[in-house]
């Protein structure tokens, strides 16, 4: 058996991913967690307070696969009301976050929880429909893997564009 540097390196890399996240983490299916959270960012050496959206283990966004049942608790550790909009997915229409037309809002310390097929599959991103958060980046990747684009091995890189101004929208915090 001959093996190439490609594979050495995706070897290395894979048990050193499996040294750090927490063995109950590594199982596919079952419940994912979203926090909705204040965050330290710096921009041109100069520190600023925003909102972000992560999974306890600090991954920012949400990665699943096709076929895959979209259950999710989104806890709000924010100090205002808040809440996620699955932007592009189709869930039922109570379930799509829209803060107080799809839903009601999440209280600040609440959380709530969301199940339905992960549909369509494709890159998305989640956002809060409340106040200014959004603007203050309270946004995140939402994507479902097709199941040919996992069995392809190819690398993904995902990129987040965000707008941002030192202007401070906390003001609701």
């Amino acid at each position: 058996m001959t093996s190439s540097r490609r594979s050495l390196l995706g070897a290395a890399a894979l048990a050193a991913v499996a040294a750090v996240v927490p063995r109950g983490m590594q199982a596919a299916g079952g419940q994912k967690i979203l926090r909705l959270q204040t965050r330290q960012i710096e921009v041109g050496g100069k520190a600023a307070t925003r909102y972000g959206v992560a999974q306890p283990s600090g991954a920012v966004g949400l990665s699943l696969d096709e076929g895959d049942t979209f259950d999710v608790r989104v806890e709000n550790t924010l100090k205002v009301t808040s809440g996620l909009h699955w932007h592009g997915l189709n869930p039922p229409w109570r379930q799509d976050g829209v803060p107080y037309i799809s839903g009601p809002p999440i209280a600040a310390g609440q959380s709530a929880i969301y199940k339905f097929p992960a549909l369509p599959v494709g890159t998305r991103w989640m956002h809060s429909h409340f106040g200014l958060q959004e603007q203050d980046l309270l946004a995140a990747p939402l994507i479902v893997r097709e199941a040919e684009a996992i069995r392809s091995g190819r690398q993904e890189v995902v990129v987040l564009l965000e707008d941002f101004s030192f202007v401070p929208h906390l003001s609701n915090q």
